[in-house]
């Protein structure tokens, strides 16, 4: 038996990842309407603080278990960068996706899920254990 943790406010999820090189930073933060977290342990939600929201592997040892349709995409570049080297990063993510900040010789520093507003908890049974996890963009 597990949990599934979901956002009941659409537009409530926020994923930043975040690359550093040499004391830059490339951030890269998508929005998405819905998300669903799978704990083993049933979450307690007493002290979970609504307006300031949380990461909810941190909160509730809870894993991703899917996310459904992303609704906006914001990055975030070296104050240093100027449109031109924006505009080869963005051609370079067309072509290496993820992979495009490597390239550049920037390090995967962190990312986190960040949910806000009221959380839903449902419980899993043994039969529904085996669904594969999704993402939807």
């Amino acid at each position: 038996m597990s949990w599934m943790i979901s956002n009941l406010e659409n537009k409530s999820v926020t994923e930043t990842e975040t690359w550093v090189k040499d004391g830059e930073t490339i951030k890269h933060e998508i929005g998405w309407r819905w998300a669903k977290w799978r704990a083993e342990v049933r979450p307690d939600l007493s002290t979970y603080d609504e307006v300031k929201g949380c990461d909810p592997y941190d909160e509730f040892a809870a894993e991703l278990d899917t996310t459904d349709d992303s609704c906006w995409e914001e990055w975030y570049y070296p104050s240093s960068w100027g449109t031109k080297e924006i505009e080869a990063f963005e051609e370079l993510w067309q072509d290496q996706w993820h992979d495009a900040p490597l390239v550049l010789g920037f390090s995967e520093e962190d990312t986190v899920r960040w949910v806000t507003g009221p959380l839903g908890i449902e419980e899993i049974t043994d039969d529904e254990e085996d669904v594969e996890p999704q993402c939807y963009t």
